[in-house]
Parts: structure tokens; C-alpha cells; sequence
């Protein structure tokens, strides 16, 4: 299970990207297969846009980075009543927004880390 700000990490320049890119390759030489929720997509392309608002990119580099998602390769999920699920967590974990037990619940789902 992968989150928004490893996969960040992935794409762009940040602070620990490079032991990100070394997770990946670890990861990747051990057959790893890595899974996220489709929210995933969406909180990334809202921390480039921040990126973009604040002058840290360009536009262009923005686009061309969320369009590079594939690598590495990311399996995409969104599997029926994981929203009620990551409610449900939330709620049990005093969560004040839902966003992160999306991530649990489909972790607990696929039964991986």
C-alpha cells in the first residue's frame, strides 16, 4: 500500500525522494505489487497544484508528473463499500476527515502493509 505523499515523492523533488526511489526499487526487485485508492490520484494532482499556485513548478512539469503515475506501476482500487468502511475506521480512530482511512481500509481489505 502506497499513500499520496510517498507517491509525491515519486515525481517530484521533495525532502527523503530519494529514499522513496529507493523503497520503489527495493519494492520493485522483490515483486512487490504496489496498491492505492483512486483518491490517491486526486490528492496528488491537489499537492502539484499547490506546488504550481506557489511558484515551486510549472504547469507543464505539474501535467507531465501526474501523468507519470504508471511508473511505478500503482494498481488502482476501488473496491464496493470501502467508503462506509474508511468512515467506519475514522470514526473508531477519532479521525477528523475521512481521507486517510480510505488508505487503511483498503489496506485492511487487501491485507498488506
Amino acid at each position: 500500500m502506497v499513500d499520496a505523499s510517498l507517491a509525491l515523492k515519486w515525481l517530484v523533488d521533495e525532502e527523503d525522494s530519494e529514499k522513496a526511489h529507493e523503497l520503489s526499487l527495493v519494492w520493485s526487485n522483490s515483486g512487490v505489487k504496489i496498491a492505492a485508492p483512486y483518491l490517491m490520484l486526486a490528492e496528488i494532482a491537489n499537492a502539484l497544484h499547490r506546488k504550481v499556485v506557489d511558484g515551486e513548478m510549472e504547469l507543464p512539469s505539474a501535467t507531465r508528473a501526474l501523468e507519470n503515475m504508471g511508473d511505478p506501476e500503482i494498481e488502482f482500487q476501488n473496491p464496493p463499500n470501502i467508503h462506509a468502511g474508511a468512515l467506519r475506521l475514522a470514526d473508531r480512530l477519532n479521525q477528523g476527515a475521512v481521507y486517510d482511512s480510505i488508505y487503511l481500509a483498503l489496506a485492511e481489505r487487501l491485507d498488506c502493509e
